[in-house]
């Protein structure tokens, strides 16, 4: 289903809750469970794209530093939780169905321009967002690759980022929770954004937004929401642009 679903589930990092974050294996967990569609983030690592929130390394592996100082090799070298990698995006593609959609969140200085480049060279049959808390990455983003929706990500109130997200296009809004009230989600759908919300994790609340308009949730823990069948697997395909 993707972002077309009629109220769209979205596993944050993976299946956060329940397995690593933004590894392989969170993944894969979180579309077994139905999700809609996966989030990740993305930053430049030794020129490449790594799936990876943090820009130190303590919190998630048994490494220490920053990220970026290390080479792809060190870096393949640590534990990112229960024996997994950090993966680069092409094998978050690779892993999953491409009825799945990808959530792709910029992090970081240069990780606009990288993924403009990346798509532009590579056909990705998944359903894809691009989102990112960085306005200056959203539009380098879109200066250089204009096919994909884009999304700002608000934690706190800002108007003026908002309407900076519309000019550049913007399909979505993403809302922390607390954010997220009946009269800001509307505002945002009369912008002609629609609305997801992060984290979302508890039953009750999930029902609540549904009700107010927004159009999906992130969530960690895909297995409190999601009860539904996954849709029939599709034959996907990957291949150069001319």
């Amino acid at each position: 289903m993707g972002f077309d679903a009629e109220f769209v589930i979205i596993g944050h990092r993976g299946a956060a809750g329940l397995a690593p974050e933004n590894t392989l294996r969170s993944f894969r967990l979180a579309e077994r469970l139905g999700v809609d569609a996966i989030e990740l983030d993305i930053q430049l690592a030794d020129g490449r794209l790594a799936v990876f929130h943090d820009s130190t390394l303590e919190r998630t592996t048994n490494g220490i530093g920053s990220l970026q100082e290390k080479s792809w090799e060190a870096i393949q070298a640590l534990d990112a939780g229960d024996g997994e990698r950090i993966p680069e995006l092409h094998q978050v593609f690779d892993a999953l169905d491409c009825a799945t959609g990808v959530n792709i969140e910029l992090k970081g200085e240069g990780s606009g321009e990288a993924l403009a480049g990346y798509l532009n060279s590579t056909d990705i049959s998944h359903p894809l967002l691009v989102s990112s808390f960085s306005l200056d990455e959203l539009e380098t983003f879109r200066t250089r690759h204009r096919s994909t929706p884009i999304a700002l990500l608000l934690k706190v109130p800002d108007a003026t980022k908002v309407r900076r997200a519309i000019a550049l296009g913007a399909w979505s809004i993403h809302l922390h929770d607390q954010l997220a009230t009946s009269d800001r989600v509307a505002r945002c759908i009369d912008q002609g954004l629609q609305v997801f919300v992060y984290p979302v994790n508890e039953l009750a609340r999930f029902s609540e937004l549904q009700t107010m308009g927004a159009r999906g949730v992130f969530t960690d823990f895909p297995d409190r929401l999601s009860q539904r069948p996954q849709a029939a697997s599709r034959n996907c395909s990957r291949a150069k642009r001319a």
